[in-house]
């Protein structure tokens, strides 16, 4: 009854319905015998009202609900799409699209040419413009043309024809599909179908896509048909208005008319906010708004383009304009990314951010503002992994059930699990879309688990961003941080950013900041490197090539003569970024005339930002006992044997104390059991962070993946990977490496020291070696690897001395000492019964030798 009275409501008052649906559904939970339809039905309701009503937080867990009682009733196919609507209304692209092709995987095979279909393939294609990276807009392209096809084949409704071709068209006017004729020729085909229809919103949107599709190539023509768009628009449609006027504002930008253009722009605004919306109004306008993705995208416009302006006019006045839009639209990114809960959605938001802060950066450079440079360089740095942790550490102050873990730790492995599985090109699109539909069932049972303990979805504390001013008074005086910014934009757009770097170098009473021009050169150049240095030398010609490339970048990265003199005898701390992470600038060349190592006169370690240290550090007084796995054969027969890992953990057993996993003892299953309980990590295995489908560590029996390895918690002070490659991976913009070290510090790992590429095993068994002696010693972590390679480079002569056997080790992380529980006393009762046996002879042979 309270549910036929709801829906006799809806056209009424909403709010009345959704109280009369919760009501029936409250009702039917409480019977005995629940019907689990009626219960579908109820959730079904309930979503699509709070859906009309605008809470799609709301109608998320309700149309959940219908899949987690049942994902096989026709109920279910609707809830899919659903909660596919309602991802993309809060920015969860990625959600959306893996729902939305669910749902076409499922209707493709009982009804493809239906309505529902087709719009989702035509949903699929127009998010894919959302997201508009080439790999999405490959995508979208492919799901138009699905729907083009079934539209044309169904002799569907003029109207959705009307809008899969103008999504077509828009598919083919974007800087990375750019095809003029395809859409120009799609625009005209959709705006013959909207004067059939006597559309007028729909006349306006080809007219408009036609402006837009000139804007690069021939500005007069873009403005003729831009001017042309405003006769089409209704009366009180702002959005339109926006449109148009931003499209305007963009094409008088690439005119560089700039008064013009930004005149335009600042207009637009007023049409998504119904103010004059000036800088101090912008974020409350936002938090309101529900065009956010757009009042985003016009307020990095307007920064950028001030930013061209000043450039050409070098009028103070439009700088500080311009970083004041750069700092509202940083506001709003992180709006938008504290309500994405996913990974994958938020590293959407955190490669569209990455963009902004290269240009925002570029200001602050021709402002000489180091410390809101020194800002932007941290938020740019490996954001994501450091939020996940500290709210992996306010989760664990919730005092959860250890039930709600297993589960958690359950679902999550299985969900990884099924990703792994899904990049396999040897599956069957049925056997894809089984394994799709699986990933989204586990999926929702993990967000109703969390929902059910009360999780919080987002971090209730912001991260902290360090200051400038807060580095400084903690480093010595002896100390330079060094943190580089590569603005590897695509090079589209009113302003560009794509050829200039930057580097921020910190003393504790200076800050010296520099442009690193030409990346592209540079990018070659370190490319060129880096294949360099993974070989050994053979001949004099082999060094003295090294020599003058890696002096060449040795200048580059360190772009002053005063400022290298400055830089001797420091200890350097490092931030690379982009493909920096894979340069062990300790093997640099401070001589251009003979080879003489950066790691000579400094002690070099590395980290994600100063923002990750500060915000993870811990200081432990734990006992420093190791956990040691070093396997010598391998079930999998495509690894190697490996020789000399063991003299790896003879080192570690001589000066600490702990367990080690030896041959057929060097399981994955004991490693997972002992990880949790040890200070010390030590891998002497093969590793790969490369791999395509999931990277992992060998143990004798099995692989342990980067994904399982994100469930697995740990209380390490130090981690050490001497397999190859382990600090390699997928680079993401703006987040970093996503390696096997990245892994370690997810479970709770202070520092991690891995290698930049394969490493032979002999050379890495005295490094380590050598490492723990010096560690066993009251050394740092950073200080003892640096004197191991030393010591390493010293006693080797020519081609065992090359960068090859010795730099591709780098500490990542905390750089502190570790306490140690020498395990010398039983060497000294040894020595000391071997002395008092020694004296009892002595003493008896002295007596002989009176009585004779």
């Amino acid at each position: 009854m309270y549910d036929q009275f709801a829906y006799w409501l809806y056209d009424h008052d909403l709010k009345k319905t959704i109280a009369f649906e919760e009501k029936a559904k409250a009702l039917a939970a409480q019977r005995h015998k629940q019907d689990t339809f009626f219960l579908q039905k109820c959730d079904i309701a309930l979503g699509f009202y709070y859906q009309k009503d605008g809470k799609y937080l709301k109608a998320i867990p309700a149309y959940r609900n219908v899949v987690l009682l049942d994902n096989q009733t026709k109920y279910a196919i609707n809830a899919y799409k659903s909660l596919a609507y309602c991802y993309e209304k809060i920015y969860n692209y990625p959600k959306a699209i893996k729902n939305y092709e669910l749902v076409t995987s499922l209707l493709d095979k009982k009804t493809p040419q239906s309505r529902d279909n087709i719009i989702s393939h035509f949903n699929i294609a127009v998010i894919s413009l959302s997201i508009e990276t080439e790999e999405a807009l490959e995508n979208g392209i492919k799901h138009i043309e699905i729907a083009d096809s079934l539209a044309n084949a169904a002799q569907i409704q003029k109207g959705l024809l009307y809008a899969i071709k103008h999504c077509h068209a828009e598919l083919y006017n974007t800087h990375l599909t750019l095809d003029t004729l395809k859409s120009y020729m799609y625009f005209e085909q959709a705006y013959e179908l909207a004067k059939e229809l006597n559309d007028s919103v729909g006349m306006w949107q080809d007219i408009f896509g036609k402006g837009s599709l000139f804007n690069t190539t021939n500005q007069d023509k873009s403005i003729k048909y831009l001017e042309e768009s405003f006769k089409f628009i209704q009366p009180g449609d702002s959005l339109s208005l926006y449109y148009s006027t931003n499209d305007l504002g963009v094409t008088y930008g690439y005119k560089e008319e700039f008064e013009k253009s930004i005149d335009l722009l600042q207009k637009s605004l007023t049409y998504l906010t119904g103010d004059s919306a000036g800088v101090g109004t912008l974020i409350s306008s936002f938090a309101e708004t529900p065009y956010k993705e757009r009042l985003l995208y016009a307020t990095r416009l307007l920064a950028k383009t001030y930013l061209k302006y000043y450039e050409k006019k070098k009028d103070p006045a439009l700088l500080e304009k311009s970083l004041s839009y750069f700092s509202l639209a940083d506001e709003m990114i992180d709006y938008i990314k504290v309500n994405s809960d996913e990974f994958t959605s938020r590293l959407f938001w955190r490669k569209s951010s990455s963009e902004l802060y290269g240009s925002a950066i570029r200001a602050c450079y021709l402002k000489n503002d180091p410390e809101k440079a020194f800002y932007y360089m941290e938020k740019n740095k490996a954001l994501l992994i450091l939020e996940d942790i500290v709210n992996q550490q306010l989760i664990g102050k919730l005092g959860l059930p250890e039930d709600y873990f297993k589960e958690e730790k359950e679902l999550l492995t299985a969900i990884y699990q099924l990703e792994g599985q899904l990049k396999s090109s040897l599956l069957s699109q049925e056997e894809r879309d089984q394994i799709q539909k699986e990933l989204i069932d586990k999926q929702l049972i993990l967000e109703a688990l969390k929902e059910r303990h009360r999780v919080p979805k987002n971090i209730t504390n912001p991260i902290e961003i360090e200051t400038l001013a807060s580095l400084q008074e903690r480093i010595s005086s002896n100390e330079i941080v060094i943190e580089y910014n590569l603005s590897l934009d695509d090079g589209f757009g009113i302003y560009s950013n794509n050829e200039n770097g930057y580097v921020l170098f910190i003393g504790k009473d200076n800050v010296s900041f520099h442009e690193i021009s030409n990346l592209s050169q540079l990018q070659e150049d370190l490319a060129a490197l880096i294949d360099n240095i993974k070989k050994p030398f053979k001949t004099r010609e082999d060094v003295k090539r090294y020599t003058t490339l890696s002096n060449h970048l040795y200048e580059r990265l360190f772009p002053s003569a005063t400022l290298r003199n400055d830089l001797a005898g420091k200890k350097l701390t490092i931030i690379p970024d982009h493909t920096l992470s894979y340069l062990p600038f300790e093997a640099l060349s401070v001589s251009k005339d003979e080879l003489t190592f950066l790691i000579t006169q400094n002690e070099v370690s590395y980290l994600y930002s100063n923002s990750f240290l500060q915000n993870t550090q811990r200081f432990d007084d734990n006992d420093p006992s190791f956990l040691a796995v070093a396997p010598s054969q391998f079930q999998d027969h495509t690894l190697s044997q490996l020789k000399y890992n063991g003299k790896e953990v003879e080192s570690l057993e001589r000066y600490f104390t702990g367990a080690s996993l030896l041959n057929e003892n060097s399981t994955k299953d004991q490693f997972v059991s002992l990880l949790p309980k040890r200070n010390i990590i030590h891998l002497a295995t093969h590793a790969d962070a490369q791999d395509e489908e999931s990277p992992w560590i060998a143990f004798t029996d099995d692989k342990l993946t980067l994904n399982e390895l994100y469930t697995l918690k740990n209380n390490a002070s130090l981690v050490l990977l001497s397999g190859c490659n382990t600090n390699l991976g997928k680079q993401e913009q703006g987040e970093g490496v996503m390696s096997l070290a990245r892994g370690f510090f997810y479970g709770g790992s202070q520092s991690v020291i891995s290698s930049l590429w394969s490493i032979d095993d002999r050379s890495t068994s005295e490094i380590t070696s050598s490492f723990y002696d010096n560690l066993s010693n009251g050394q740092t972590k950073s200080e003892a690897l640096h004197n191991a390679k030393l010591n390493y480079i010293s006693s080797h002569g020519f081609s065992e001395a090359s960068p090859h056997y010795w730099a591709s080790f780098v500490l990542l992380g905390q750089n502190d000492s570790i306490s140690t529980t020498h395990t010398y006393w039983p060497y000294l009762i040894l020595i000391i019964l071997i002395g008092l046996i020694g004296m009892y002879f002595l003493k008896k042979s002295k007596s002989k030798g009176k009585k004779n």
